[in-house]
């Protein structure tokens, strides 16, 4: 499929990414630590398509709860991102 500047953007477009996560467009937002602090930006991305990522980035795990939680009622196109060296092992 090729798209040109003119074309309506597709409703979706079918990827092995998007297959792999369960959104519609290939499109996955960045799990931008210090800026996300709540599940609204990754639940707007899911909305509008996309993959949206959290930010579990020194948090607790009751917080990471509460946020898990309400992206689980928004979509399930959503992922958490983790960085080993840095992880509560409680939100394990």
């Amino acid at each position: 499929m090729t798209i040109t500047p003119s074309d309506p953007p597709p409703a979706s477009y079918e990827t092995r990414f998007t297959r792999l996560v369960g959104c519609r467009l290939p499109i996955q937002s960045a799990p931008m630590a210090g800026v996300v602090s709540d599940a609204k930006l990754p639940a707007a991305v899911a909305a509008a398509g996309g993959h949206g990522m959290f930010p579990a980035l020194f948090l607790s795990a009751p917080y990471l709860t509460r946020v898990i939680s309400d992206l689980s009622g928004h979509t399930r196109a959503y992922g958490v991102n983790f960085i080993g060296l840095m992880l509560d092992r409680e939100c394990l």
